[in-house]
Order: C-alpha cells, then sequence, then structure tokens
C-alpha cells in the first residue's frame, strides 16, 4: 500500500476492497458509540470532531514524506465542496430529515447512494453504466431498504432525506476525482480542515451557543473517538478505496454500514437481528459480490454520435460516512 499521500492508480485492485470494507464496516460498528452525542448540540460536537480529526491528519502530513503537490483553484473549490455539502450539509440534511419522518425512511433514502453512484459516476467518466454494476447496485439498495425496514415520513422529511443522499453521491464523486492526484491523505486533511469554521457558522446560526454546556466525559471520549480514529482514519482509507475502485463500486460498501450496525446492536442486547434483516443481508452482499467482480473487458465507450460532453462537476448509518 503506498503511503498516505500517494496517488494510487498502481494500487492492487484487492487493496482498494479491503480499505473501503475496514471503512465502512468500523462506521457501522461506532452506531452504537454516537448514541452518547444526543443530547450534545449537533454542529458544535460535529465541529469538534472534524477539528480533533484535522490536527491529526495535520499531523500526519507534516510528519510524512509525501511528496509536493500543487494545489489549484479548481482543486480548493472541489474540496470546499466536499466539505460543504458531503461533511456540513450532508449532516444538516440528514438531521432535518430524522425530525420528520422515520429513521427507516431516511435510511432507505440515503440508502439509494450506490445506485445513484452506479448511474452517474460512469457518465462524468464519459462512458456507460454497465448492467451489472447497475443490477448489483439495485441489489444492495433493495437489502438496505430491507435491512431498516418501514416507517412513515413528511413531504420535508422525504425531500431533505433525498437532499442528504444527493450530497453523499456528491462527495464520493469529487472523492473519486481529487484523491488520484491529491492523494488520499491530503484529500482527506483539507476536507476535514475546511469543515471546521464551517460547522462553527452552523452552530451560530442555528443557536446552539445558547445550549451550549460542558460536556460529559462520555462525549468528551466519543468525540475523541470519532474525530481522531473513525474520521481520520476511516477517511484515508475510504478515500484510498475510492481512488482504486472509482466511485461506483466503492459506493456499493455503504450498504455494510447498516449492517454492521444491526449486527453490533444485536450483539450488544443478545438478541438475533429480526429474519428481514437477515434477508437484506444476504441482499447486499449478493449486490457487493455482483459488482465488484472484475471485468473481463474494458467498459463500453458512449455509441458513435451520443457520447456526452464533459460535465463540469468537480471530483462522507443507515447513517453513512459523515453522520456519525
Amino acid at each position: 500500500m503506498p503511503t498516505p499521500g500517494t496517488t494510487s492508480h498502481r494500487s492492487p485492485y484487492g487493496v482498494g476492497v479491503a480499505c473501503c470494507a475496514v471503512a465502512m464496516v468500523v462506521l457501522g460498528g461506532s452506531v452504537q458509540a454516537s448514541t452518547a452525542l444526543a443530547d450534545y448540540p449537533t454542529a458544535t460536537a460535529q465541529a469538534a470532531r472534524y477539528a480533533l480529526a484535522a490536527t491529526a491528519l495535520l499531523a500526519t502530513l507534516a510528519t510524512t514524506r509525501t511528496p509536493a503537490v500543487r494545489v489549484h483553484i479548481r482543486d480548493w473549490l472541489g474540496l470546499a465542496l466536499m466539505a460543504g455539502l458531503g461533511l456540513a450539509g450532508f449532516n444538516l440534511s440528514l438531521m432535518t430529515a430524522l425530525r420528520h419522518a422515520d429513521a427507516p425512511i431516511v435510511a432507505a433514502i440515503v440508502g439509494c447512494v450506490p445506485l445513484g453512484l452506479a448511474a452517474v459516476a460512469p457518465i462524468l467518466a464519459r462512458r456507460m453504466p454497465t448492467p451489472r454494476t447497475l443490477a448489483a447496485a439495485a441489489l444492495v439498495v433493495t437489502g438496505t431498504t430491507l435491512v431498516h425496514g418501514a416507517g412513515t415520513a413528511s413531504v420535508m422529511g422525504v425531500a431533505a432525506a433525498v437532499l442528504a443522499m444527493t450530497c453523499d453521491v456528491v462527495f464520493t464523486l469529487l472523492a473519486a476525482r481529487l484523491t488520484p492526484r491529491l492523494g488520499a491523505l491530503r484529500v482527506s486533511t483539507y476536507s476535514c480542515t475546511l469543515a471546521v469554521p464551517m460547522l462553527v457558522c452552523v452552530a451560530a446560526a442555528t443557536g446552539e451557543g445558547a445550549a451550549l454546556r460542558q460536556p460529559t466525559l462520555a462525549e468528551v471520549g466519543v468525540v475523541g473517538f470519532l474525530g481522531v480514529v473513525l474520521t481520520a482514519g476511516m477517511f484515508l482509507a475510504w478515500f484510498h478505496g475510492v481512488s482504486v475502485l472509482g466511485a461506483d463500486a466503492a459506493g456499493l460498501f455503504i450498504a455494510l454500514v447498516p449492517m454492521t450496525a444491526i449486527a453490533a446492536a444485536a450483539i450488544s442486547e443478545g438478541a438475533p437481528p429480526e429474519p428481514e434483516s437477515m434477508l437484506g443481508a444476504a441482499a447486499v452482499a449478493a449486490g457487493l459480490f455482483t459488482g465488484l467482480l472484475r471485468p473481463t473487458s474494458a467498459p463500453r465507450p458512449y455509441p458513435a454520435g451520443s457520447r456526452p460532453g464533459v460535465v463540469a462537476l468537480p471530483r462522507p448509518t443507515l447513517i453513512p460516512v459523515r453522520a456519525l
């Protein structure tokens, strides 16, 4: 595996699979820990989390032999969009959705991220989405819906959940575009650093200052774990995996988050998962197996005369990557 800041074009396919799988399994296993922050102001806790992650990543960037890379204005714009949409925007949309809809509905909508990536990522790369990848994404989405079950939602809740899903899709597309040139370490460091002032502004705008209090020891420990271990470590693994596999294939692994969360909850509570959840897990596994089979031929280009122009979009459950 290359050093954290280097490009990963020559990394083995298996390493990319392992990085994405480990990142999402760790994220899903941390859901239980994140419940300790339920009573603390959301934006403030997230700002502290990303500040700790940025500090750890900046220290790593300063102490490793990372090749110098010039960051262009276009790169900074992409990084700012990652922080604004993928981190701050995603969390705000998700919290709004959960206030106006049942968690299973929100999770099912946000769980459509793999399908969105499977359809959009190839188009942005100027190639046709493969039926195999689309079928795999559909299996993953179906399994995720079965895992979470059903519920009720208002129009506002559905709209906010769709916005959160869109933010998550854009976040991964941006990572796939930026990481091969800047490296996973720089993308992780800069996006976390840019997210901190954004979240501080959100906390001030929403009046969280009036609700601030001294955090408990458990809350301090959870923020520290989420910032240093989960965010910093998971982002490095996730961005590296995305740059190796591509956004469409890497997106399939997001479905491991709810599966791991449910398994962790079942272990901690001593109760087996419901049959619907087990059936959903099987569908997710089938989707991952189908989507990650190595292609035997090059991706099909668009037919002559129908190839689209370059799209000017730059390149974080079920609470996905940034919500915890």
